[in-house]
């Protein structure tokens, strides 16, 4: 997307797993063409997850409109939304808590 200084921003969202090698953070890392496309800032943690059983992911919806954060177990999950996936300001939105027993 285009900053107020009228530069090109873009944003990476990833995961990154803990030593048992289970997913469970997802960051964004901003960076722009003006700085190489190196980034100027440290990665920003959107969402942690400290329960062993879940697993994080993150993913685009169809639309392109919006990044899903997921965290999910064998029985339950919860998702959160960021959108628009442009805006480096947008923080996760709580659309489902997790219910034991209910997949989304």
């Amino acid at each position: 997307y285009t900053a107020e200084d009228g530069e090109r921003e873009f944003h990476i969202y990833f995961s990154t797993t803990n030593e048992l090698g289970r997913p469970d953070s997802v960051y964004r890392l901003s960076f722009s063409p003006r700085d190489g496309f190196g980034s100027s800032s440290e990665p920003e943690l959107l969402l942690h997850d400290n329960d062993e059983s879940n697993h994080v992911d993150v993913s685009i919806s169809k639309g392109k409109r919006w990044m899903i954060i997921q965290s999910t177990s064998k029985s339950s999950n919860e998702v959160h939304l960021i959108g628009p996936p442009t805006d480096s300001a947008a923080s996760p939105i709580l659309v489902r808590e997790r219910q034991d027993g209910i997949l989304y």
